[in-house]
């Protein structure tokens, strides 16, 4: 079986983009939202009254030149209409929660000074039943008709430190939004994305809803969104949190008493991982390649592994054995790899050799193997994952 057999059988092909999915009650600012966080006219703009009356993909390209050279990265918006209207509702909720393996990021967007919040709630209770760490933002929007409606002034406005009426009534206003949703600070921003397209003047906190967006998604897409937004990474940090999680993700793959799928699916795991770590330090590389970076690496240690999918085999040691000895070694062998890559990326090698690879992962090999206790725990975490809204 080739690789690219493998990794599409353990789902780490894709189409490429970054897919995003806003929605929210007639009226909220969707349309204003969607075009003001891509600098593009996208979506027609109403004055309250319901413009997108079917679900809307919108796709985005943005170009970026760097150290892999030019590359366009595609977002995919999907606009969903229909929040809280009646005999639609239901509908479209359930056509949002079908999308959710494949949607990335959510923006449910509240429209100010609303206070009837129930669906909204229970709509994000509905996704993180399905998925506890699901990135689900709530964008706080149209805070500008927060009273005293004509004291608005974005530049001077400090919601940290409510001072004027204004300020005090929104920080009152999206506390009580919060709450209502029972959600943590970090997912809800308050934002005003202006009345049309040329309404710069008027527009806050979309950059603090971006830096947001970034933080929220999973490690392996941060970079991703952070290019596409434009916004800053500290690289080294977001490179180390995609190869613990994917340490840990290979720890869990590996505890599978089934023998020889365990080893495909830490591939993929890991190739994936080169992909996302490429991708933080400005290089485009394709799973394919990333794979092939795997196979190389995998020649200094690929008896061992060979080793655990075998142990499988052995009565007694199938079950209980194997998969605890296959989980002790694909997690620290994961974090060698990550570490290694990284290095290697930081310094602008995306086409190292195998000598240079296997010399990195010497280096490596006792610093991630000092980490399998912590790894060990974490993984041990995670398969027993509670509430994290």
């Amino acid at each position: 079986m080739d690789m690219d057999t493998l990794l599409n059988e353990n789902g780490m092909t894709d189409d490429g983009c970054f897919h995003m999915l806003v929605t929210g009650r007639t009226g909220s600012g969707k349309s204003s939202l969607i075009n003001a966080l891509t600098g593009r006219k996208l979506c027609r703009v109403g004055c309250g009254g319901p413009v997108t009356q079917d679900i809307r993909d919108y796709v985005w390209d943005v170009v970026r030149e760097d150290a892999g050279g030019r590359e366009t990265i595609r977002t995919v918006i999907t606009d969903v209409p229909g929040f809280g209207e009646k005999g639609r509702h239901e509908e479209r909720q359930a056509a949002m929660l079908d999308r959710l393996s494949s949607t990335h990021l959510i923006l449910l967007v509240v429209g100010a000074p609303d206070r009837a919040w129930e669906l909204e709630r229970s709509f994000i209770q509905e996704v993180l039943a399905r998925d506890p760490d699901f990135p689900i933002l709530v964008v706080a929007n149209k805070i500008d008709l927060m009273t005293p409606v004509r004291q608005w002034n974005p530049r001077s406005m400090d919601l940290e430190h409510p001072s004027s009426e204004k300020e005090r009534n929104i920080a009152a206003w999206t506390e009580a939004l919060r709450r209502a949703c029972n959600i943590r600070a970090r997912r809800l921003f308050p934002v005003c994305s202006g009345e049309g397209f040329e309404d710069a003047e008027s527009r806050y906190g979309l950059e603090a809803l971006k830096q947001g967006m970034v933080e929220a998604v999973p490690d392996a897409r941060k970079a991703m969104l952070a290019r596409i937004m434009n916004v800053k990474l500290d690289k080294d940090s977001t490179a180390d949190g995609i190869i613990w999680s994917a340490a840990v993700s290979a720890s869990l793959a590996a505890a599978t008493p089934i023998p020889i799928a365990d080893m495909v699916a830490i591939t993929s795991i890991q190739a994936g991982m080169i992909v996302a770590l490429a991708h933080t330090y400005n290089c485009t590389m394709t799973l394919g390649t990333a794979a092939g970076l795997v196979g190389t690496a995998g020649c200094a240690v690929g008896g061992r592994m060979l080793f655990q999918a075998l142990v499988k085999f052995i009565p007694g040691l199938g079950t209980v054995g194997g998969a605890v000895l296959g989980a002790a070694v694909a997690g620290p062998l994961t974090l060698t790899l990550g570490y290694s890559f990284r290095d290697l990326f930081a310094g602008g090698n995306f086409r190292p050799t195998a000598e240079e690879i296997q010399q990195r992962m010497e280096k490596n090999r006792k610093k991630a193997e000092a980490q399998a206790s912590a790894l060990n725990m974490a993984a041990g975490r995670r398969s027993g994952r509670g509430e994290n809204a």
